[in-house]
């Protein structure tokens, strides 16, 4: 396998679905600040990934963390 292959491959299984307990974990902040935020549309917003089942990319929510870091 090329490097260039190995390397896509990585990147793309970098972004995974988390959940909130990792979001929370993450980020640093609870369950209703999370709501709050991205109802003002100044966090991730999350993804139905079943019928009673939501996540959030992993890679949103680190770019977020990232711009808050820098802020």
């Amino acid at each position: 396998m090329k490097v260039e292959q190995k390397q896509a491959m990585t990147v793309e299984a970098a972004d995974r679905f988390i959940r909130r307990r990792e979001v929370e974990h993450l980020s640093g902040l609870g369950r209703v600040t999370i709501w709050r935020k991205e109802k003002e549309g100044t966090f991730p917003r999350r993804r139905k990934i079943g019928a009673q089942a939501v996540a959030w990319s992993l890679k949103e929510v680190q770019a977020w963390i990232a711009t808050q870091q820098a802020a």
